[in-house]
Parts: structure tokens; sequence; C-alpha cells
């Protein structure tokens, strides 16, 4: 039996990451508009304090281990 070879088999893999930074991308965008109705809008680019990227970094981390954990439990899509 020949397995299955090629990007083909990274397409699911890699349409899922696809879908990670859009929707962490969608919730950097709600962030920013939330801290804008509480702080006020400014036309000057918002200064980044440490905690905030610390907590930035693990929210993404958070969610990578997420999407890894749930794609290690998946069974592979195909003949095998």
């Amino acid at each position: 039996m020949e397995k299955k070879k090629g990007t083909l088999c990274y397409a699911p893999l890699v349409q899922k990451i696809k879908e990670m930074d859009l929707a962490i991308e969608d919730m950097k965008l709600k962030i920013e508009k939330i801290k804008g109705a509480f702080c006020g809008d400014s036309d000057d680019e918002p200064e980044m304090c440490l905690d905030e990227i610390e907590s930035e970094l693990a929210v993404m981390k958070v969610f990578q281990n997420a999407y890894f954990e749930t794609m290690a439990d998946e069974d592979p899509e195909g003949e095998a």
C-alpha cells in the first residue's frame, strides 16, 4: 500500500493554521476597539507595555498548545 505523500497531506494542517491566524487577528482588532472605548481613541500610536506583550504572547501560546493537542488527538484522514 502506498502512503500519501506531498503537500496535499499537509493541506488540512495549513488551513487550520490560517484559521488560527485569522482568529488571532480578529481578537487583536476587538481588543484594540475595547481599549479605544475605555481609554479614548487617539491618533498617536499606542504604547505597548511589557505586561501587554507578555499577555498577548501567553494567549498565543495557549492557542498554539490547544491546536497541537487537538491535531495530535485526531485520527489521520485518508488511506493508511
